[in-house]
């Protein structure tokens, strides 16, 4: 009994070094969220809630979508990106010697 319990929290993500359970994402790919009229068990990755889909398992974590952000173009020449002592980003432009709190853009 005792490896059968042992192979079912191996399998299931329980137990990790400070005995909370496993966090672990939806595989790659994986929808966001999946209809369920009622909880079916703990899937990983997956918190069963009613939202704004409706109920049933959404993805535990961020939308990996959410997050991509296009680089700024690169600056034009001459200018470099500093930061402040405050932690505020300048630009600078070595020609001229002159400086700006906004990103040049040409």
């Amino acid at each position: 009994a005792r490896e059968a319990a042992a192979a079912a929290a191996a399998t299931s993500g329980a137990g990790s070094a400070n005995g909370a359970a496993a966090f672990r994402l939806p595989p790659f790919g994986a929808p966001r969220f999946e209809a369920a009229a009622t909880f079916a068990g703990a899937r990983p990755g997956y918190v069963f809630k009613a939202g704004e889909q409706g109920v049933g398992y959404y993805a535990d974590g961020p939308d990996p979508a959410a997050h991509d952000e296009a680089a700024p173009p690169p600056l034009p020449e001459g200018w470099v990106e500093g930061t402040s002592p405050e932690g505020y980003a300048y630009y600078f432009h070595s020609p001229t010697q002159t400086s700006s709190w906004e990103r040049p853009t040409a």
